[in-house]
């Protein structure tokens, strides 16, 4: 459905097209088109620009509809309609990705604080969110995050294909494994929202029923968000060669080494299998932590703040972006 898009030798930045509509936009883009049983044509293209080649836009959809065109097949004559609908402005998904993740974990762990349900220094942020009320709120944002880093990694991978003016194979291969990372995180995020750690099972049960699952979510969501940024800040290197020192390839490089030191810390931190019970929850007390974990959970917190820098570092691309979608209906 998306077809490979490429980049212009010059500074001006659009996407090659096998059609050009000059009455309406100075912008060409490439794409496959797919058609499914009854008819209904699909196509999903994506459009990169300077800002000084943007043209001036005050709506974020704008709609385009064509005039009809008949088509006559022997004695079934059809008509077809023709709808664009182009977004742009798109650099309001990473600012509501970062208001989300903020929302959804310092207002939690505020509340567990004030409530007792975890101490304020240093907690899992998990926890901090695994216990009611504070728990609809935080598995609600991390289900939304979910979701929005779908949609956002796909664009990332859109708009690093629209760069790639070299046709370098590495850019598309590499932009593969990113939507898949994408997608993984979601999938983590899920897991970790679906299991909070603050629930125990009637029969109180809750390292296996619960935690597991949990630290699985956790390790694939914190392993594919890595995996991630190596992936775009690699992409980043090969589509900006030779002038790839800039302040996009730098900051990206210096968060991802970040995260690789988050993660290690939460490896050597983890609390021995011994002490797991120590942390299971009781209606006496709040969440008790064993001697050391602290390391861990510093580690975590370090992850999750750099999550939230490194997408802020989609933000210049994004608004630099447009999407269409043309759906073409018989």
């Amino acid at each position: 459905m998306v077809g490979s898009l490429t980049h212009p030798p010059e500074s001006e930045c659009f996407v090659k097209s096998i059609e050009t509509d000059s009455s309406e936009d100075a912008w060409k883009d490439e794409s496959e088109r797919s058609e499914d049983d009854e008819g209904s044509l699909i196509t999903r293209r994506v459009k990169f620009l300077d800002k000084e080649m943007s043209p001036k836009t005050e709506d974020f959809v704008r709609f385009r509809k064509s005039s009809p065109a008949s088509k006559s097949d022997g004695n079934n004559p059809e008509q077809t309609s023709t709808r664009h609908v182009v977004l742009s402005k798109l650099q309001f998904l990473p600012y509501l990705g970062l208001t989300t993740g903020f929302v959804s974990i310092i207002v939690p762990y505020l509340l567990a604080v004030q409530r007792g349900d975890v101490p304020a220094w240093l907690p899992y942020i998990s926890d901090a969110g695994g216990d009611p009320p504070q728990g609809a709120l935080f598995s609600l944002g991390m289900c939304l995050i979910a979701v929005m880093f779908v949609i956002g990694i796909y664009l990332c991978y859109l708009i690093v294909e629209a760069q790639n003016h070299k046709d370098c194979k590495f850019v598309s291969w590499s932009g593969r494994f990113l939507v898949s990372a994408g997608f993984l995180m979601a999938v983590g995020l899920f897991g970790v929202a679906t299991n909070p750690t603050g629930h125990l099972r009637r029969d109180g049960n809750w390292a296996l029923p619960i935690l597991v699952p949990h630290l699985i979510g956790a390790a694939i969501f914190f392993g594919s968000g890595i995996s991630m940024m190596a992936l775009l800040t690699f992409s980043t290197y090969l589509v900006q060669r030779p002038n790839w020192v800039n302040r996009v390839f730098i900051s990206r490089s210096i968060l991802m080494a970040g995260a690789l030191l988050g993660g290690m810390l939460v490896l050597v931190g983890l609390p021995p299998i011994s002490s797991l019970d120590m942390m299971k929850p009781s209606p006496n007390h709040g969440r008790i932590y064993p001697p050391g974990t602290a390391v861990s959970a510093f580690g975590e917190w370090m992850i999750v703040v750099i999550f939230m820098f490194f997408v802020a570092t989609f933000i210049p691309d994004f608004s630099r972006a447009k999407v269409t979608l043309v759906v073409d209906y018989n």
